[in-house]
């Protein structure tokens, strides 16, 4: 009986720690993209104003 509660654990800490693996890479990866929007706005913004600015 002790056997099978251990198994029963080690596969519920086994599933917690792929979803935790999961979350990170997705945290990652959402981290990056925010970072490459902000770097292509601050170009973007610079090259605005290198022209003059914005026309309204």
């Amino acid at each position: 009986m002790v056997a099978w509660f251990f198994w029963l654990a080690t596969v519920i800490t086994g599933a917690f720690l792929a979803m935790a693996i999961v979350l990170f890479i997705c945290q990652w990866v959402i981290y990056f993209r925010v970072e490459k929007t902000m770097l292509e706005r601050r170009q973007l913004s610079r090259t605005i104003n290198k022209q003059g600015g914005a026309k309204r």
